[in-house]
């Protein structure tokens, strides 16, 4: 038996013989109290994550040298099978995405 399987078995047997406390009735009255949750809309939710990724870049810009990453950057480009398959791979994803979105109504 080694230390995790101790410590599930400490906490079953806990659960099994501590006693229940009522509180009577004082979580649900904290409950009925609350109000009711909000709902973001999805556009919401894509504007949100749009924004920050934004804020990554103009971050990541700011930091990182542009001159060495544009001089970095191929000159010329060739098409390989190992593009090819990149390329698919991204237009299966984005595919993917876009059907799982439809489906789940978060459109």
């Amino acid at each position: 038996m080694n230390g995790r399987d101790s410590i599930d078995q400490l906490f079953a047997t806990s659960r099994e013989f501590e006693p229940y406390i009522s509180d009577e009735g004082f979580t649900a009255g904290v409950m009925a109290r609350l109000p009711a949750a909000r709902l973001i809309p999805f556009w919401k939710e894509c504007l949100i994550t749009l924004a920050f990724t934004l804020v990554g870049c103009l971050v990541a810009l700011y930091f990182f040298p542009a001159g060495q990453l544009l001089s970095s950057l191929p000159s010329s480009f060739v098409i390989s099978p190992l593009t090819i398959g990149g390329l698919s791979a991204l237009i299966a994803l984005m595919a993917g995405s876009t059907c799982w979105a439809v489906e789940t109504n978060r459109i």
